[in-house]
């Protein structure tokens, strides 16, 4: 890792804690050398649905997953790991 120079950015919803978990302790085996940050963002399932909507047709998940994810989503915390 000595030779790296950078930043990971994974983006992805991972609604579930065990997901982003996994990313955690990767961190957390190269301790002192890579970081770990969650950016939890929040929105109404109404306006998540609407800009879905919005999009290309080619490009739109549509609201019955949105709402499936919403309804599953595990937050992001401050006070404990991933």
């Amino acid at each position: 890792l000595s030779s790296l120079d950078g930043i990971l950015i994974l983006d992805d919803t991972m609604h579930l804690q065990s997901m982003r978990r996994r990313y955690w302790k990767l961190c957390k085996s190269y301790a002192g050398q890579v970081g770990f940050v969650q950016v939890y963002l929040t929105v109404a399932l109404s306006v998540a649905i609407s800009r879905d909507a919005g999009r290309p047709l080619d490009q739109q998940v549509g609201p019955s997953t949105i709402t499936a994810i919403y309804e599953r989503l595990e937050p992001a915390t401050a006070s404990q790991e991933p």
